[in-house]
């Protein structure tokens, strides 16, 4: 019996050193909850148990809350949001609760837990196991779609039954949670392989590994009909490449970049009639030719989205210093029906959303914290490409390149999209946070310290 408690013991002292690993299982994971009716409760109450053990030993260690100062703007933004929610004029559905809770848990794991390269590794491999599945089995149903709807329909819950018959194969692929979620998934597989090939000195046959990987979901994500998250991420990507470098070699890269994208705009407009007969390119190619011949091209570029802007502009107005209430807009939306199925809708661009439910003093809280960390992380990536720190190790550059890549592509995204106002959010949201805590702490740029009889905030 002593043997069993003290296994159990070790294993949750060690369980404690991987708390991306545990979010990253949990995140890729999290399309049970919509494709198979799973009540998320269950998921977490289970990372709260984990988050309690880790408080326990946070507090035998340390006899207080401690933690590193880089991780104040994170703390900062998980306490505004929740001032912002407790609001008695906003609105408190299951869903709101679901992203308050998430945020909480993971803003726990962030206080209670420490970064290391050990976790990251374990972490990368999640990402590209995950992603790989993903994809396999999205490119397997959108050649053979009939054993989808016969064999893997009847066993989804009623809400991913009805999204499967609005979007699968439609301008859109398969998917897993969503397409937006089966995106993020990928999305991370991409950066973990990229890095891997970039950082990690593979051998031939690695690097022919990571080239197929690379190509697979490349595809997938061409394949899910998601236009704004495509351009978001060849922007990320873009923004990345010309920022890892000293100025010569930026401006180089620029000039460089902007040809290329000359180039390919003028070979997109003349191969568009040959593109626009390629089924699973027709969502491109239907923005395309709105942009060529002008937005009143059936399915247009705006997809009503510039009636969402305009009431949420409307209602910014209204209420300037503090909007209507966090997540009230879409209530707004469902009365006026901007949906054709009747549904409230949110802005789809977190900016508006922000100003017509929190106003501007909501805005610049939230905003503040964000773009500080987006920042810091792009400042830690001037220092991490001068000669002196190319010797530093690759996990240090594997963190800072996909941490900067993914915030770009949440800041971007969120201006066409409401990725902010998702559950999954926080997930994806913390693991940047993560990766961009573990590099910059091995820089040493932090001087700010407190402490007191609770709380220490240190800088190493």
């Amino acid at each position: 019996m002593n043997n069993l408690v003290l296994g159990l013991k070790d294993f949750v002292g060690k369980l404690k050193d991987y708390p991306l690993t545990i979010i990253s299982v949990y995140f890729v994971t999290f399309f049970v909850y919509r494709d198979f009716g799973v009540r998320m409760i269950y998921g977490q109450v289970f990372l709260t148990l984990i988050l309690v053990v880790f408080l326990i030993y946070h507090l035998k260690e340390n006899r207080k809350i401690s933690f590193l100062n880089i991780k104040v703007p994170y703390i900062l933004l998980s306490l505004v949001t929740l001032i912002i929610f407790v609001r008695p004029d906003s609105l408190k559905d299951k869903q709101n609760i679901a992203y308050i809770i998430l945020m909480l848990i993971t803003t726990g794991f962030l206080v209670t837990t420490t970064q290391s390269k050990d976790d990251i590794k374990k972490s990368l491999k999640v990402f590209i196991f995950s992603a790989t599945v993903f994809s396999i089995i999205i490119i397997f149903f959108q050649i053979f779609q009939k054993p989808f709807w016969d064999f893997i329909f009847p066993m989804l819950s009623h809400t991913a039954q009805i999204y499967a018959k609005k979007y699968f194969f439609s301008g859109y692929s398969m998917s897993l949670g969503g397409i937006s979620f089966t995106l993020y998934v990928v999305i991370f597989g991409l950066l973990s392989t990229i890095s891997l090939f970039l950082f990690m000195n593979p051998t031939k046959k690695e690097k022919y590994t990571y080239g197929g990987l690379i190509g697979l979901y490349s595809l997938v994500i061409l394949l899910s009909g998601r236009r704004g998250e495509l351009g978001a991420l060849l922007i990320s990507f873009a923004s990345f490449y010309i920022i890892k470098g000293d100025r010569k070699t930026r401006i180089f890269r620029l000039k460089w970049l902007v040809l290329g994208i000359i180039v390919f705009s003028i070979a997109i407009v003349i191969f568009l009639p040959f593109l626009s007969k390629i089924k699973f390119l027709h969502r491109y190619t239907m923005t395309l030719n709105a942009i060529l011949h002008g937005s009143q091209v059936a399915g247009g570029v705006s997809s009503g989205r510039v009636q969402l802007y305009q009431k949420a502009w409307e209602l910014f107005l209204q209420n300037p210093i503090l909007g209507i209430g966090h997540g009230k807009f879409t209530l707004v939306s469902s009365a006026i029906h901007l949906s054709a199925e009747g549904k409230g809708m949110d802005v789809h661009n977190s900016v508006l959303q922000l100003l017509a439910e929190t106003g501007i003093t909501g805005l610049f809280l939230v905003v503040t914290p964000v773009i500080y960390i987006y920042w810091n992380t792009m400042k830690d990536t001037f220092k991490l490409w001068n000669e002196k720190n190319k010797v530093l190790c690759p996990y240090i550059l594997i963190a800072n390149s996909m941490s900067l890549i993914m915030q770009t592509f949440i800041l971007i995204t969120s201006l066409v999209d409401p990725i902010n106002y998702k559950i999954v959010f926080w997930l994806l949201y913390y693991i940047s946070f993560y990766l961009y805590v573990f590099s910059h702490t091995r820089l040493k740029c932090e001087t700010f310290e407190f402490e007191s009889k609770f709380l220490c905030i240190h800088k190493n």
